[in-house]
């Protein structure tokens, strides 16, 4: 099992942003009918989610969730050193969606930028490269990014892909400071859906498992469990396995569907703006997915500054 233990960063704060276009899954054409569309509802805890409309990239989203959060926090953005860029749908083949961010945000030309083009255990992998370059303390403050707009390369008439991919971007501003910081271990889209549910009921619980035990992590002090959200009923299989309380797994699936690497801090934003504004939380994560990919990360969030969700307008 590899495992990683960063220091001396924290989270400072948090913003999301998602388009303005809402997709109804229940009024989708591709369904032969209502109760068709109902049954996978009921399979998948997908009630609705925001979708770009054509034009719009996951930088666009990109830009607006960064501006509100920069303007939240106060930050100068010369005093940025470091962006994160996770996203696998790219503006460009070349060059990085990270060069073009700079740019757009007017960053410094100092400033590291780098894309990581991961899926849905995005957000813990971002999280473990942003917070390990910081932990050092020649980089100061950071961006680490989770966006996707997951709509523009799945195929419109594919009943098995279209109810359950929808697009957003977030960011998570992290700050070198001197404290105990993280923990964690380690064109159309085809979802080979029976391999992925073997994978996501067997795999992530046993990974939580390991990384409960490795780091004598008492479940009691457990504030929130946050897990990647493709399958409402996979994650409850999961959080059931590790003896967490329903009321601690917060879920923002219903209204957004699967924003891959956003899911997580998508779900801190929406669901838990006033208790990460206002108390100190002991977080337990587990991304999982394309490419049957994992990981795990226990972490601490204390009084940030946590926006609303920002509505992407297109122009």
């Amino acid at each position: 099992m590899s495992a990683l233990t960063v220091n001396n960063v924290r989270v400072a704060g948090l913003s999301a942003c998602v388009p303005e276009k809402v997709e109804e899954n229940l009024t989708l054409s591709i369904f032969e009918n209502e109760e068709e569309a109902k049954k996978i509802i009921a399979s998948t805890g997908i009630e609705r989610k925001h979708v770009v409309d054509s034009g719009t990239t996951a930088s666009d989203l990109t830009v607006v969730a960064v501006e509100k959060m920069i303007a939240e926090l106060g930050w100068e953005k010369e005093s940025i050193d470091l962006l994160v860029y996770v996203c696998q749908s790219r503006d460009y083949i070349a060059p990085m969606t990270s060069c073009i961010l700079q740019d757009r945000l007017g960053l410094s030309k100092g400033c590291c930028v780098m894309d990581v083009p991961l899926g849905c255990c995005g957000f813990v992998n971002g999280m473990s490269i942003a917070a390990s370059m910081l932990s050092h303390g020649g980089l100061k403050r950071g961006l680490m990014i989770n966006a996707e707009t997951n709509s523009t390369n799945r195929n419109k008439r594919d009943r098995t892909v279209r109810p359950l991919f929808a697009d957003a971007a977030t960011v998570t501003a992290l700050e070198y400071e001197v404290e105990p910081g993280i923990i964690r271990k380690g064109n159309d889209m085809v979802v080979n859906g029976m391999d992925v549910f073997s994978f996501a009921i067997k795999v992530p619980p046993r990974a939580l498992k390991e990384c409960i035990a490795q780091y004598n992590i008492n479940v009691d002090t457990i504030d929130l469990l946050l897990l990647h959200q493709a399958n409402k009923f996979i994650d409850e299989k999961i959080r059931k396995s590790i003896k967490i309380p329903a009321e601690k797994c917060p879920y923002c699936l219903a209204d957004y569907g699967n924003v891959t690497c956003a899911s997580i801090p998508l779900t801190l934003v929406t669901q838990c703006k006033e208790r990460l504004h206002n108390n100190a939380n002991h977080i337990l994560a587990c991304g999982f997915g394309v490419g049957l990919q994992w990981g795990c990360m226990e972490f601490n969030i204390d009084n940030i500054v946590c926006t609303d969700v920002q509505i992407y307008k297109s122009k």
